[in-house]
């Protein structure tokens, strides 16, 4: 009996740590897998979240494991803000959105929520993004342009490069609140150096192509340089490549855009690293996951960046001056 006895406790002594070891296996937390929806406008731009991505799996977010992407484009208003509606519907962990129009999209459609919105490629200073630069407030922070002082280092560089410029073409969507911005501001700049802003609003790309093609008819098409502005409807890929074939059909320059537009036909820009708006976002997401609230994490400004086409230039049969070369943070041969 003393056997049986002696057999039972050891049973019954095993079968309590098995129990132990099965309740702390249960009690075991599954790593987190991180939702993030990233709502972007147009391609040019996407460099930011490739960045993005790249900077996210420096800090320990892999892909596939503890992080899931959802990238989404919205080429207008409707579809961005419909797209950002999903997001919420999913329950996302973040979104990252860029660049303004996809930003006010994305606050708007996390109002009431606690999910943290980062910007990209925005102007804070419009739609009411943020209440300060240093304390963007409630959910939201991210990585703004400074819009209006790069059109007018546009318009310097564009008249360095083509001192005779007089007419410079400007497409733009009048509901886009960027475009305003820079407007007011390059107007009175223009008008001081004699040079006419010729303001061509357009909703679609087919207002675009409209505008160019009725251009093209006239003896005189009416302009000498144009200049894109920070607008979605002029960047989409359909109506930037038809800027760049009148340009140099009519062997008139484009400036402006984002560094992806350079190599597409765009002479010369003046934008912020893409690469490191990413980086900064990626900063303040890896922020966010370890309990920092959006709204308390300032916002960052990018250093400008000058890329120039060379190329471009010769094929326009452009002398380029060399103080305008030295000046470039990046020359494209």
């Amino acid at each position: 009996m003393a056997k049986n006895k002696t057999g039972n406790w050891k049973s019954l002594f095993i079968g309590a740590i098995v129990f132990a070891l099965l309740i702390s296996g249960c009690g075991t937390k599954k790593p987190k897998t991180y939702q993030v929806g990233i709502l972007y406008a147009v391609e040019s731009q996407l460099t930011i979240f490739e960045s993005f991505k790249t900077q996210m799996t420096e800090l320990g977010y892999i892909e596939g494991e503890n992080i899931v992407y959802d990238a989404q484009q919205g080429p207008d208003t409707d579809q961005l803000q419909r797209i950002a509606k999903e997001f919420v519907d999913k329950k996302v962990d973040l979104i990252l959105a860029f660049p303004d129009g996809a930003a006010v999209a994305a606050k708007e459609a996390t109002a009431g929520t606690d999910i943290p919105v980062i910007f990209a490629s925005s102007f804070s200073e419009l739609n009411d993004l943020v209440e300060s630069v240093n304390a963007p407030g409630g959910n939201i922070t991210g990585v703004r342009v400074p819009g209006p002082e790069m059109t007018l280092l546009l318009q310097e560089l564009l008249l360095e490069l083509q001192p005779d410029t007089q007419r410079i073409w400007a497409g733009y969507d009048p509901a886009y609140a960027p475009n305003q911005l820079a407007l007011e501001t390059w107007r009175p700049e223009a008008a001081a150096l004699g040079v006419t802003v010729v303001e061509v609003p357009v909703k679609s790309t087919e207002d675009v192509l409209a505008d160019l093609q009725t251009r093209g008819a006239l003896d005189d098409i009416g302009i000498d340089a144009f200049l894109i502005m920070p607008d979605i409807v002029v960047r989409t890929p359909e109506a930037f490549a038809a800027i760049v074939a009148f340009g140099k059909e009519h062997k008139v320059p484009v400036v402006g855009g984002s560094t992806r537009m350079v190599p597409q036909g765009s002479i010369l820009t003046v934008t912020t690293d893409q690469a490191e708006q990413g980086e900064f976002a990626a900063a303040m997401a890896d922020q966010i996951f370890k309990g920092a609230k959006a709204g308390t994490i300032p916002v960052r400004t990018p250093d400008t960046l000058f890329v120039f086409n060379y190329k471009a230039a010769q094929e326009m049969g452009i002398t380029v001056p060399d103080s305008l070369l030295r000046k470039a943070d990046e020359v494209l041969r």
